[in-house]
């Protein structure tokens, strides 16, 4: 199928083109071109759209073959939602108050689902996703398998 193709799009191919990532700068330069297209996912063209997605994969193949990357994802696997949590207001130098008020939520509550005595409700999940612009999946317990 042919198609014209978009300046916008030959910029893309010029900049970074589709080709397997080999190292760590190949990595970070598809991570820069990845995050500012998201950035305006929006308004992309198709064909940036398709660039995108294409990059994408290009990215989550040189991740899976990573040794380095595929340790760091399975450890990460294993971190719970409140370490998760801990971890984000630890880097972004937040108070538990702080926080609370931020995100409109009872401190109590956070501080229960910090110590691991209690779950976040859902609502509350949802604005610490928004908060730190991560997946509300971070914050909700995952399903054990059946043993």
């Amino acid at each position: 199928m042919a198609m014209a193709l978009t300046k916008e799009y030959q910029k893309l191919i010029r900049r970074f083109p589709l080709l397997p990532l080999h190292n760590d700068a190949d990595h970070e330069a598809a991570m820069l071109v990845i995050t500012e297209l998201l950035d305006r996912k929006d308004s992309l063209t198709p064909e940036e759209a398709g660039y995108l997605t294409v990059i994408e994969q290009l990215v989550d193949t040189y991740e899976n073959n990573d040794p380095e990357v595929r340790a760091l994802m399975a450890r990460a696997a294993n971190i719970s939602p409140a370490e998760s949590l801990q971890y984000l207001m630890e880097q972004g130098n937040l108070t538990l108050s702080g926080l609370a008020g931020e995100i409109g939520c009872d401190k109590g509550n956070l501080s229960s689902f910090l110590a691991g005595k209690r779950g976040l409700s859902k609502s509350n999940a949802v604005k610490l996703a928004e908060r730190f612009k991560v997946s509300v999946a971070l914050f909700l317990p995952t399903p054990r398998a059946a043993s």
